[in-house]
């Protein structure tokens, strides 16, 4: 069933395709094309949005109502503008001779031209088609990957070629890799969200150089099926570390450069059921290494300490199935040193104790086992009690 459009659909559904996909298309136009495609919608019988953006000042979105022949191939394009909502006289200037474009948003002018890319309109059909949100996109040949959150990302693949910020400077290496900027319109530049090939394994930097202050913030991996991110992450100006995420989402692997005590998800889908798998709290060393994995053939989630220090997180498995949402949780896991832990998450019965095997040491062998009772859904009251 197909929403009533409003500003805030507006702005999600620019997250997801086919409205992202057409932006990333339409805006390697040159301004001069952009212009004859707004002759068009202006008279035509689906209107648009045009969407402007600016290097280090993220994007913002406006509608076109009116196009103005100013004479020596200047062209004012007459908006509507959210942020200056009572200003008749606001338009976009395009100069069809330098094929150029400048927008003035009051505290400071935007600018472009046939090489920066930064100018694009959406039809408002677009908008009305069914978002595809890509983490149960199964017939998807791509990923994405989001930062929420300040600072930036650096994304390499195996023959070294990357798309993101090396400091303050963006580079795109990555063959049919591309960035799409969100338009949020308040000139606070927002880390794109990148889409990639979904062909190999692919090195994620989580970069907080250009950081002045510690900021929390987390990372999303999606694909066909799958979500899997990394949050509670405080990064700081001094930060980079490092995510690895296989590209069938079953193993995130995460190496901080410092200390820190992050939660890991790994979320799956398949034809009867999904699961959600969460540690909680995982304390890890700088430079130490720890790897969740989605043993999926044998129904165990794998929390490889072996090259990390001791510490303890919580646990939290959510199921949902053709028997509803089911949950687990077991707070206070204790894993020492170079272990590494297996919970047979495929065996449980969705609402009783669950098993966990451990591998003190990670030399393939099983030193004990544990049944841990599911903690998930207890409520905890004070004890009063009466005097007679």
């Amino acid at each position: 069933m197909k929403q009533p459009q409003n500003g805030n659909c507006c702005f999600v559904e620019q997250l997801t395709d086919p409205v992202k996909a057409y932006k990333e298309q339409v805006r390697q136009n040159t301004p001069s094309v952009i212009l004859d495609q707004l002759h068009l919608a202006i008279l035509g019988p689906d209107p648009t949005t045009l969407f402007v953006r600016q290097a280090g000042q993220g994007g913002h979105a406006i509608t076109p109502y009116a196009i103005e022949d100013r004479g020596n191939g200047v062209y004012w394009v007459r908006v509507y503008d959210n942020n200056h909502p009572d200003d008749a006289n606001r338009h976009v200037e395009i100069n069809t001779t330098n094929d150029t474009w400048s927008y003035d948003l009051g505290e400071t002018t935007w600018t472009g031209d046939a090489n920066t890319h930064t100018l694009g309109i959406v039809p408002i059909s677009e908008y009305a088609e069914e978002p595809v949100c890509p983490e149960w996109h199964a017939a998807a040949d791509e990923l994405a990957v989001w930062l929420s959150g300040e600072g930036h990302m650096l994304i390499t693949d195996s023959q070294g070629r990357s798309i993101g910020y090396v400091g303050d400077q963006f580079v795109n290496e990555v063959p049919s890799a591309y960035e799409s900027i969100v338009d949020g319109g308040l000139g606070v530049e927002m880390e794109p969200i990148y889409t990639l090939p979904l062909t190999e394994t692919y090195t994620i930097l989580l970069d907080g150089q250009t950081l002045t202050q510690t900021e929390t913030v987390e990372v999303t991996q999606f694909g066909p099926g799958y979500a899997v991110w990394v949050d509670d992450v405080t990064l700081e100006p001094t930060s980079q570390d490092e995510l690895v995420i296989a590209p069938d989402g079953t193993q995130l692997a995460y190496q901080p450069n410092d200390v820190k005590e992050v939660t890991l998800t790994l979320a799956l889908d398949s034809t009867s059921e999904s699961n959600q798998l969460q540690v909680n709290g995982a304390d890890i060393g700088a430079g130490q290494i720890v790897t969740l994995t989605a043993d999926v053939d044998n129904g165990q989630l794998v929390f490889n300490n072996a090259q990390a220090g001791g510490g303890e997180y919580d646990l939290e498995i959510s199921r949902i199935s053709a028997a509803g949402e089911q949950k687990f949780a077991h707070a206070g896991l204790a894993i020492s040193a170079i272990d590494t832990h297996y919970v047979d998450y495929g065996a449980w019965d969705g609402s009783g104790p669950m098993t966990l095997h451990i591998d003190h040491g990670s030399d393939g062998t099983i030193d004990e086992t544990l049944v841990l009772d599911n903690q998930a859904g207890r409520i905890y009251l004070p004890i009063i009690t009466k005097n007679h």
